[in-house]
């Protein structure tokens, strides 16, 4: 919007506001804390709503110290009427405890003494002060020429097209000190706020609407357009996040299905040499295993070291005392030949061929330790 335009608007703003609208007075003898607090509930209120507001905070409570050690939904008993109550009272407690944390009292009159610019840094720099309670206090207490602007009134300005999406952010409005006179700056703040609060609590109001049509007939039908517009932003958006969510969850399963299977199946290709595990349990190489197996070729010293157990030495000590071990038990069999049966030729054997082929020379003796036996054979 050009400059001129804007100021001719801005101009209007005030001419109709001050129209339908009286102009409000903050009483001259509070301190610049009382100020402070007092921005603190007229923040998205009217003036009226604020003073009462005010009111309870210092009858329901001994001092501001007991305020400040309330908790937030005790507070906003107090703020009746208004459109977010908690807010409102999150906002003076926090306030309260940022100056007292400071300056261990609720005192802010040396802020008069200093210039207006470093008193609005000041000011800003206590956790739970605003833009607008900042701004206030510097107009109300501190005599500065700054034009408070609060979520209600930004959100005017932007449909009367006379901030954007940036300037809100940044809680200003270009040109806007400019286009009021000092003079005028109280009396402009009391007006156009109290139709500001009035739209931000009933933003359907044909009764507003229609005031505000006197500034801008356009107004409406621009601010029904960028609704409409943020509302299919925020329907788009909300897609692209579900859509990511259901992408993300589809990316943990696929990889959470290779982890149970697929990593075990792959393993064996990448790793031939690997031995793989049969039904038995035993570990057997790989098919690819037998290129690798003429080097283990070493082994063969092994077949070396067989000579080196001289097995014929126990072969011939003593396993064959035990073959013959079972022989003399069979013939225990030929001492029942006594019974006339046709088994006396064992007996013949195992005198004359007591060894036969399978045993030794050795056997000879052992006739000699069955002598029962022999005494027995003699007089047949």
């Amino acid at each position: 919007m050009a400059a001129v335009n804007r100021n001719d608007l801005i101009a209007k703003v005030q001419k109709v506001a001050r129209k339908h609208f009286q102009p409000t007075k903050s009483p001259g003898d509070r301190s610049v804390f009382e100020t402070l607090i007092f921005g603190c509930c007229l923040e998205n209120a009217t003036n009226e709503l604020a003073e009462e507001a005010f009111a309870r905070l210092q009858e329901n409570y001994y001092d501001w110290n007991e305020v400040r050690v309330t908790t937030v939904p005790e507070l906003a008993e107090s703020m009746v009427g208004y459109v977010d109550p908690q807010a409102s009272a999150a906002r003076v407690k926090r306030s309260l405890h940022a100056i007292f944390e400071t300056h261990y009292a609720f005192d802010l009159e040396p802020l008069r003494k200093e210039n207006l610019g470093k008193a609005i840094q000041r000011l800003k720099a206590y956790k739970g002060v605003t833009d607008f309670v900042a701004s206030y206090v510097a107009q109300t207490a501190l005599g500065g020429h700054v034009i408070p602007l609060d979520e209600a009134m930004l959100k005017l300005f932007a449909i009367l097209d006379l901030a954007g999406p940036k300037d809100i952010a940044a809680s200003t409005v270009p040109g806007l000190e400019r286009a009021v006179p000092k003079a005028k700056g109280s009396e402009f703040f009391g007006t156009v706020h109290q139709l500001a609060v009035q739209w931000f609590a009933a933003q359907n109001s044909t009764k507003t609407w229609a005031i505000i049509a006197e500034i801008d007939p356009e107004a409406r039908t621009r601010h029904n357009q960028a609704t409409k517009a943020a509302a299919e932003a925020a329907a788009k958006a909300e897609e692209v996040r579900q859509r990511k969510v259901e992408e993300a969850k589809a990316a943990k399963i696929k990889h959470a299905v290779p982890k149970g299977t697929g990593a075990g199946k792959a393993e064996p290709p990448k790793g031939a040499v690997k031995p793989s595990a049969d039904k038995g349990g035993s570990s057997k190489p790989a098919d690819k295993s037998p290129p690798p197996k003429p080097p283990v070729a070493p082994p063969a010293p092994a077949a070396a070291k067989k000579p080196e157990v001289k097995k014929p030495e126990p072969k011939g000590a003593s396993k064959p005392p035990a073959k013959p071990a079972g022989k003399p038990i069979a013939k225990k069999g030929p001492s029942d030949a006594s019974s006339n049966k046709p088994k006396p030729k064992k007996p013949t054997t195992s005198g004359g061929k007591s060894g036969g082929p399978k045993s030794g020379s050795k056997p000879a003796p052992r006739p000699a330790s069955n002598s029962k036996n022999l005494t027995k054979r003699k007089p047949k």
